[in-house]
């Protein structure tokens, strides 16, 4: 989970029914994800508000709020969700993930 340049921030693997099949990293919808509209919502809010600028001091309320958003994008999905926070460059709460 990660925004960028105005996108949903959801990305993840998937196969292109391309032939041959491809597998391919790129952004996911919430309609492709079957998200709630509440959880598709606050992922956009959240998205829109680091897009816009964020002042320093709203860094760490933007940065909580996106972990809350990961752990209820997993809960809703069922899958692995890594909330990427480039200062870090990794998820600390990811067990499967470099740097860790």
């Amino acid at each position: 989970m990660w925004t960028e340049g105005g996108s949903f921030p959801v990305w993840g693997w998937f196969t292109l029914p391309a032939r041959p099949p491809r597998e391919i990293h790129g952004n996911l919808g919430p309609a492709t994800l079957g998200l709630s509209a509440g959880l598709a919502a606050g992922l956009r809010d959240w998205a829109h508000n680091y897009d816009s600028g964020l002042a320093p001091a709203e860094r760490p309320a933007w940065r909580d709020a996106g972990r809350d958003l990961a752990g209820r994008l997993a809960a809703e999905t069922g899958a692995l969700v890594v909330y990427l926070w480039p200062v870090d460059g990794h998820d600390p709460a990811c067990p499967d993930c470099p740097g860790r």
